[in-house]
């Protein structure tokens, strides 16, 4: 169906419109885009077709955790509350002093709508699906949760009321709501997002949402992106996996380390590299959750590691993972048997790979920095080159060098270890 605006609404300029098909749809933007606007816009449009009509429809805004204390309906209904919707914003959307004077009675008129008794039940087992407490009513049709009045209840549970009234009402053919996650703890925004979209096979469900997890993760094409350039808005649906990616870390502001997920990876070759990275990561400041820094055995081993974390550690394929385009690998300069490796992770991470100037990290490591901590990096380059065909002696002596080296970085020191402390720095972008 069309929704289209035929003179300037709110935002939305004259000719504004979009296709809003059947099934759960999800408006996304930023703020002051235009988003409830496109709402309001859609509920005058849906409201004068035949089809959906007063009985049909409802529109739940951000004011609904204003919630009326008692089942009685005053005489009213959704039909009439719905006129007086169309009243108020058929010109232009609600602005934000405007106040609808039966908001309160929306559950209420959603849950004489249809089959009160039967709705009822429908509704307290989704309540008791979230882990909320059922809804009862007591002496003169009081709503109460458990023992409590309704006004005394939070936001969250006031606000879910009048959603899942709507969802309940099998009369209406479109339900329209505005940042569904008011007040909602994460995992009751997945419930309800589930619940939204098991609702939509069989009518229309449009919402507005800043919420990540409210997006339609089985159908990208369902979430429709909202931008307003220079007073003109558009809609346009998202195209594939990886722009729901986009979505998420770029448009809504998410970070993998508020997930507790590293905000990236380095990869290097092995522990000695690993110990150092990880003491030039301090020197430079970047807090821990920013990089994980993963040590490989060797370079032949380095591109699968790189493999593995986006493909293992973020359960999607490469192309879509969020750290596709992050990932920073370093590597110790290459002999003639790692060029095919270090060609291969040159060709997945271009200016993300770093290449020692030295064979390895020991010897990468400026003279100064041994003489400093005591110790003499000629010494120390042919102890471990007798040690090569021992493994565990070589490893044993390999790693309490690099440690030893690591405790006496200082902060002057990165400007001697320019690639490390430029690969640390790329990953913690």
């Amino acid at each position: 169906m069309r929704i289209q605006a035929g003179t300037r609404y709110g935002p939305l300029q004259p000719g504004f419109s979009f296709e809003l098909e059947r099934g759960y749809k999800v408006l996304i933007g930023k703020n002051n885009s235009g988003k409830s606007a496109i709402l309001q816009l859609a509920f005058t449009v849906l409201l004068r077709n035949g089809d959906f009509g007063p009985d049909g429809l409802c529109l739940v805004l951000t004011d609904r955790d204003y919630v009326q204390g008692s089942a009685e309906t005053q005489g009213g209904n959704l039909s009439s509350f719905n006129g007086q919707l169309l009243n108020n914003m058929s010109a232009a959307p609600l602005q934000h002093n405007d106040r609808i004077a039966q908001w309160g009675y929306l559950p209420i008129f959603l849950l004489n709508h249809t089959n009160t008794m039967k709705q009822l039940d429908a509704l307290n087992r989704h309540l008791t699906g979230f882990g909320l407490p059922e809804l009862i009513l007591r002496t003169s049709l009081l709503l109460h949760f458990e023992d409590i009045p309704v006004a005394y209840q939070g936001s969250g549970l006031r606000s879910l009321l009048s959603i899942l009234a709507a969802l309940t009402d099998t009369r209406l053919r479109a339900i329209l709501i505005d940042e569904p996650e008011l007040s909602l703890e994460p995992l009751v925004q997945r419930r309800l997002r589930d619940l939204l979209i098991e609702a939509s096979q069989s009518r229309h469900i449009l919402i507005a949402t800043h919420s990540h997890l409210f997006v339609n993760r089985s159908d990208p094409s369902s979430n429709l992106i909202v931008q307003n350039s220079g007073g003109s808005v558009s809609v346009s649906p998202v195209l594939s996996e990886e722009g729901l990616y986009d979505i998420t870390f770029e448009l809504l502001g998410n970070s993998l380390e508020d997930l507790f997920l590293p905000g990236n990876f380095l990869v290097v070759e092995g522990a000695s590299d690993q110990i150092i990275a990880e003491k030039i990561r301090i020197l430079l400041k970047i807090p821990a959750p920013k990089i994980k820094i993963l040590a490989a055995t060797g370079v032949e081993k380095v591109p699968p590691t790189v493999d593995a974390v986006l493909k293992v550690l973020v359960p999607v394929v490469t192309k879509d993972s969020p750290y596709a385009k992050k990932i920073v690998a370093m590597i110790d300069k290459p002999v003639d048997t790692d060029s095919k490796a270090a060609a291969e992770l040159k060709h997945v991470l271009k200016e993300r790979l770093f290449i020692l100037s030295d064979p390895s990290i020991e010897e990468y490591v400026p003279d100064a920095i041994y003489t400093r901590i005591n110790r003499n990096k000629a010494d120390d380059l042919e102890n471990m080159a007798k040690l090569k065909g021992n493994y565990l002696e070589f490893y044993k002596i390999k790693k309490g060098l690099s440690e030893h080296i690591a405790a006496g970085l200082v902060a002057g020191d990165l400007e001697k270890l320019p690639i490390i402390a430029d690969a640390v720095r790329k990953a913690g972008e």
